[in-house]
């Protein structure tokens, strides 16, 4: 019996399904990382998704992956803390970071903008970490030469977005304009529904998306 072939929308879903597998049992690995130790099961801060060469953020000494849990003393336990904190205070202006590095805090300073660029800049959806597509994130996830924007390369398995975002897949465009870095998406984004233009896999599909 030939086996009946799938079409686009059927694989994209199987390989959901598969991605959300592998991203539960990834997080059985992470429960055992050292930051992840030192948190306890009441996790907290907000991960640097990535930190430029050259950069600001990189020259106050932020690495990726580091967990900021403070902001000139004041605690940061999620991204919307961290956005709060970063709203009442002029941009440029030089703060203090207490940053959890392997299981040991660490105080960092560090210009406010770039903070935002190497934390916060990675939660455009929450719980879904973005990075603009470079060479290695090509060859990691498939990535063409003709296809730039913003990778997914990871989305927390209790963000609301797990069923319709998956790991791999590239935001081209925004409400039908192109995407180049993070700065260029948050700007493109509406209150209410969004439209994006996804790439994954060699194909193209749209998606409508209300962020919360």
């Amino acid at each position: 019996m030939a086996k009946r072939k799938l079409n686009r929308q059927q694989r994209w879903r199987i390989e959901k399904i598969q991605e959300e597998r592998r991203q539960r049992a990834q997080r059985k690995v992470e429960r055992n990382h050292p930051v992840a130790s030192a948190l306890g099961d009441e996790q907290t801060g907000v991960v640097v998704a990535n930190v430029n060469e050259d950069s600001p953020a990189q020259k106050a000494g932020l690495q990726r992956n580091d967990t900021i849990i403070a902001i000139n003393g004041r605690d940061v336990k999620s991204v919307q803390d961290l956005r709060l904190v970063v709203s009442q205070i002029r941009p440029g202006t030089e703060v203090s970071l207490k940053v959890l590095r392997e299981g040991k805090e660490r105080v960092f300073k560090a210009e406010l903008g770039t903070l935002t660029d190497a934390a916060a800049g990675g939660q455009l959806f929450e719980g879904v970490e973005l990075s603009p597509v470079t060479d290695e994130l090509r060859r990691q996830f498939g990535v063409p030469e003709n296809v730039n924007g913003l990778v997914i390369t990871s989305i927390d398995p209790d963000s609301e977005y797990t069923r319709r975002l998956v790991v791999g897949a590239v935001i081209v465009e925004i409400n039908r304009e192109a995407v180049t870095d993070l700065k260029s998406a948050s700007a493109l984004m509406t209150d209410g529904r969004n439209l994006l233009l996804l790439y994954y896999r060699g194909a193209f599909r749209y998606l409508a998306i209300n962020p919360r």
